[in-house]
């Protein structure tokens, strides 16, 4: 696994040196392979609580998951080799995914006990399969040339995501506002906590500019106040002037930040 940690290839395919922190490098390897677990179990724990009608609002803020994370995370199960049963979790994280998304917009015509029992089926299957591929040590893991291709388009997802995400965030935000909810929007590029903490270690791991975690630190500050929001009316977001207001300069102050981090490398590359 170590053979191709210490290099990559830029976008015009030269290759170079990554420079990594190995301390924090295993901190990521850690997170690559727990997260999906621990997304998995809260997902599963978010749907039992929904469905007993307790209030889960802070669940999604902590292990929730967009397809842009999952994709990243499933990219990196290939790239680290850890085989079936790793990516088993993720698989089961799209089929929940897919059946909010129906139960939403169209409607699932079964009982609140049945859709429960259908979440635990799942839910029971993935853990037996991933069960039987674990003790059997069946894997279809990649060779050391893919693994590097690889590694060069996670590096860029890295790098590119938080940008993504803190546009999702702001739409998403600036449209709550004025009771316009998106569940689409989060479903595809919002960040939960662990995910935060993934791509913030991530960041610092493979020593990314300053720059780059501008925008985690926008994703969180973004989710904090939507939080306090959700709990506390009389909160200044329950303004809708107000609340853009915030919104915005909030913006703002991350996109000066951000170019004026990248500037000053520019400078110091020249």
């Amino acid at each position: 696994m170590n053979c191709w940690t210490n290099n990559s290839k830029s976008d015009n395919g030269d290759t170079k040196n990554v420079s990594i922190n190995k301390r924090l490098y295993r901190w990521v390897l850690l997170l690559i392979k727990v997260s999906p677990l621990i997304i998995a179990a809260i997902t599963l724990l978010n749907s039992i609580l929904s469905i007993l009608g307790i209030d889960t609002a802070m669940l999604p803020y902590i292990g929730g998951y967009s397809l842009m994370a999952l994709l990243m995370l499933y990219l990196s199960s290939f790239v680290f080799n850890f085989g079936i049963s790793h990516r088993l979790f993720i698989h089961y994280l799209v089929i929940a995914a897919i059946i909010s998304l129906l139960d939403i917009y169209i409607g699932i015509p079964v009982s609140d006990k049945a859709f429960l029992w259908l979440h635990l089926i799942i839910a029971g299957v993935i853990v037996a399969i991933a069960i039987f591929f674990r003790n059997k040590g069946i894997s279809r893991d990649r060779d050391g040339r893919t693994q590097k291709a690889l590694f060069k388009y996670e590096l860029s997802m890295i790098r590119i995501i938080p940008m993504i995400s803190a546009g999702f965030y702001l739409v998403r935000t600036i449209l709550g506002c004025f009771g316009i909810d998106l569940y689409v929007m989060s479903l595809l590029g919002g960040q939960s906590l662990v995910m935060i903490i993934f791509m913030y270690l991530s960041s610092i791991a493979f020593r990314f500019c300053v720059y780059h975690r501008v925008f985690i630190h926008y994703i969180l500050a973004t989710s904090i106040l939507n939080v306090i929001d959700w709990y506390s009316d009389a909160f200044v977001l329950s303004n809708i002037r107000l609340s853009v207001l915030i919104i915005f300069i909030l913006s703002g102050i991350t996109i000066f930040v951000a170019v004026y981090f990248k500037l000053k490398e520019i400078k110091k590359q020249r």
